[in-house]
């Protein structure tokens, strides 16, 4: 019995999580809920996992990436792929791949993933290429990074802990190194060469609210009842009153 109820949690979980009409947060909370009014776990149980390792390293490494984006840190790479780059996308793209992968084998792959999607389409917008063909390359580098030490990913340090937990011993911080490091670096090569051929391209609108001659602004107007503007074309009236600027409805 215990097993179909666990079977019938998991499918209606992932409906939820698919379809999304609940949010995911909701969804989580909801799957721990029915796990301990249907008996299959104690409350102590189910909110054992909050004290994890994993969990709070990950929850950690998420106000550190915030922090960096608040201090600036994000502006100072992103000058510096632009400055050692000299303008060229495919370089640029080697550098932030390295700088990903330094960083996912010591902090955690989802922050530092989190961390350079503003780098990305900050310097899409510089270099003139599509994000769209780096976004998806810099969370794979992070994930193969991530596998050289102990803290590059929350996986490892709960295999750790398993492993620890059932007397086999917890893994050391380069003990996946051997294996890691080489296939890390396999597939960030691979990257490298094969995501500018085989990644769709696509336009960023980001780049419209930069400040250049072609920034473009989205504005929400309220015409009163009574006013003197009812009526008339938006277009006209505004390419009357500022004639230099552009407009689109």
């Amino acid at each position: 019995m215990t097993i179909w109820l666990v079977t019938a949690i998991l499918v209606i979980a992932m409906l939820l999580l698919i379809t999304e009409r609940l949010p995911v947060d909701l969804t989580s909370i909801g799957i721990m809920v029915a796990l301990i009014l249907t008996g299959i776990l104690t409350p102590k149980e189910a909110i054992a996992g909050f004290a994890s390792p994993a969990v709070i390293t990950v929850g950690s490494m998420f106000l550190i990436s915030k922090g960096m984006i608040r201090t600036g840190a994000v502006g100072f790479i992103s000058q510096k792929v632009l400055q050692y780059s000299r303008g060229r996308p495919q370089l640029a793209i080697v550098l932030i791949l390295t700088i990903v992968g330094l960083a996912s084998a010591f902090i955690n792959n989802t922050p530092v993933v989190v961390l350079f999607i503003p780098i990305i389409l900050s310097l899409s917008c510089e270099l003139d290429f599509s994000p769209s063909k780096f976004l998806i390359p810099i969370s794979y580098a992070s994930i193969l990074a991530g596998t050289c030490t102990l803290i590059g990913t929350s996986t490892n340090i709960i295999i750790s802990d398993l492993s620890a937990m059932y007397g086999f011993g917890a893994l050391q911080m380069f003990e996946l190194s051997r294996l890691g490091v080489p296939v890390a670096l396999l597939g960030i090569a691979f990257l490298v060469l094969a995501a500018p051929r085989l990644m769709p391209s696509m336009h960023n609108p980001v780049c419209e609210l930069q400040n250049d001659s072609h920034r473009r602004y989205l504005a929400e107007l309220q015409v009163p009842r009574g006013s003197r503007i009812i009526g008339e074309d938006p277009n006209s009236y505004f390419a009357q009153k500022y004639p230099k600027t552009r407009y689109s409805n």
